[in-house]
């Protein structure tokens, strides 16, 4: 979408934070270990089509055509990590 207030806050701060965190299931099905990292960096939200198609190349394996492109309504969001850190429990699988 290009409005609400995710748009709204990129717009005002793009500094930006996310965490992605990987779970295993021990015995009796119960979460036993992990292993979790956060990212800081910035936010940019393009339009171009250019954009777009990486995207859907890449997180979607497709190849929308230009006209198909051209007529979505929404930004693509490109966050560029700046630093990380992470931990994992001692029993995680690498």
């Amino acid at each position: 979408a290009k409005q609400g207030k995710k748009v709204d806050f990129i717009k005002r701060n793009n500094r930006v934070c996310f965490e992605v965190d990987e779970w295993e299931k021990g015995s009796a099905n119960v979460d036993e270990s992990f292993a979790s990292v956060i990212c800081y960096g910035t936010a940019t939200l393009r339009e171009d089509i250019e954009a777009r198609r990486e995207f859907f190349r890449v997180l979607r394996g497709q190849e929308p055509s230009d006209e198909q492109l051209g007529r979505m309504e929404s930004y693509i969001g490109i966050i560029q990590i700046e630093d990380m850190t992470g931990r994992r429990s001692a029993t995680f699988s690498l």
